[in-house]
């Protein structure tokens, strides 16, 4: 992969000079952490953090038919290294913690691949890693969301940056087989790559093979452990899909407020506010068609389509991915603004905005451990 350049360079100490974002990033991390862990006793090994642990334990039949396997095999790997010394939530944070690193530094790559400028695209870095409420969160808490988009976010800088597709594909291949929603996602890419071209070319076609063949190496060798060809989805399509009212589509925005209670209430304003950001980046993204804006276009409507198909059970996973929104916001800032946007004169609304998020983060942590859990 051709990741030559680092983060812009300079003399002075302030956020956006030498590796500041990693740095920084790094230390909000171990403060959230504390935060959870120390002052609210938070129990991390709750919910899917837990049964992705149980999954790990289990790796010799890892047909699990909610989950996919890529993270619980990390998992594993890890505590198979380190002889199993380490505590399960340890084990896991190294994970999330160096896929939430590297992932904040290919958002940049790619940002300056796609044309941003250095010092935007090093805000869009910081962006990614405080998102609103969940970007910083989502990494202390275990999940298998960081992982499955630093895969993502690996393919898509070997797409931009030098055009290598076929470790692009296998990048996303490995997505694929980490979170299951990656799959309309990089669907999403390869059909506008497709629409893009006006053409299925041998490459593409060798592309797609490399894309699916660990997942359909997965549902194959699941069938046959289940007996039952549609074991990969079954579940997803009763818990994460299926409406729980009348609502064919939209029933996690709208029906978000049915509890009637003033956490529901909260709850559906901020589903409602990231839904509109999700519309705005697609109206600008297909309004002004820059650079790569194909690969932005399947992000945008990758959230958008998890915001009106998800029920109002699971619509807070749309929010969770809503931070790959970075990407194209940031492009979008830049190709309307760039030659004309002063990092000096906005100082003084930029730093305060990064406070704010993590701000969020603490908020949500709070009321992930008080009230959620």
């Amino acid at each position: 992969m051709n990741i030559t350049s680092n983060f812009p360079k300079t003399s002075r100490c302030n956020l956006f000079s030498g590796h500041s974002p990693i740095i920084v990033l790094t230390l909000a991390y171990l403060a959230l952490a504390a935060f959870l862990g120390i002052v609210l006793n938070f129990n991390f090994m709750t919910g899917d953090a837990s049964g992705y642990w149980q999954d790990s334990l289990d790796i010799r039949t890892p047909f699990h038919s909610f989950h996919v396997p890529g993270y619980p095999l990390m998992i594993a790997l890890v505590n198979w290294i380190t002889a199993g010394r380490l505590n399960p939530i340890i084990v896991m944070g190294l994970i999330n913690l160096a896929a939430y690193l590297a992932s904040v530094y290919l958002v940049f790559q790619i940002l300056r691949a796609a044309g941003s400028k250095n010092r935007l695209a090093v805000l869009g870095a910081y962006i990614f890693g405080l998102w609103p409420l969940v970007g910083l969160t989502y990494t202390v808490f275990p999940l298998a969301d960081l992982p499955a988009i630093f895969f993502f976010l690996t393919g898509l800088c070997f797409r931009i940056s030098n055009q290598n597709r076929f470790a692009s594909s296998l990048f996303f291949g490995l997505s694929m087989v980490t979170h299951k929603a990656m799959w309309p996602l990089i669907g999403l890419v390869i059909l506008f790559e497709i629409l893009q071209q006006k053409r299925f070319s041998k490459e593409d076609l060798i592309s797609l093979a490399i894309i699916i063949l660990p997942l359909t190496i997965l549902w194959l060798a699941g069938a046959v452990y289940h007996h039952s060809l549609l074991w990969i989805v079954s579940k997803n399509l009763k818990v994460e899909l299926a409406s729980r009212s009348n609502l064919v589509l939209f029933d996690g925005l709208i029906c978000t407020f049915a509890k009637g209670d003033a956490v529901a209430f909260i709850k559906g304003i901020i589903i409602i506010f990231f839904f509109l950001l999700t519309l705005t980046s697609l109206f600008f993204t297909f309004k002004f068609e820059y650079p790569f804006y194909i690969y932005n276009m399947a992000i945008s409507t990758f959230i958008f389509l998890l915001f009106i198909v998800l029920n109002q059970h699971e619509i807070w996973a749309a929010v969770r991915f809503s931070r790959l929104l970075t990407i194209p916001l940031i492009l979008i800032i830049n190709q309307k603004f760039g030659t004309n946007l002063s990092f000096s004169r906005y100082r003084l609304l930029i730093f305060p905005l990064l406070i704010l998020l993590f701000v969020s983060q603490l908020a949500y942590s709070w009321y992930m451990a008080k009230i959620y859990y």
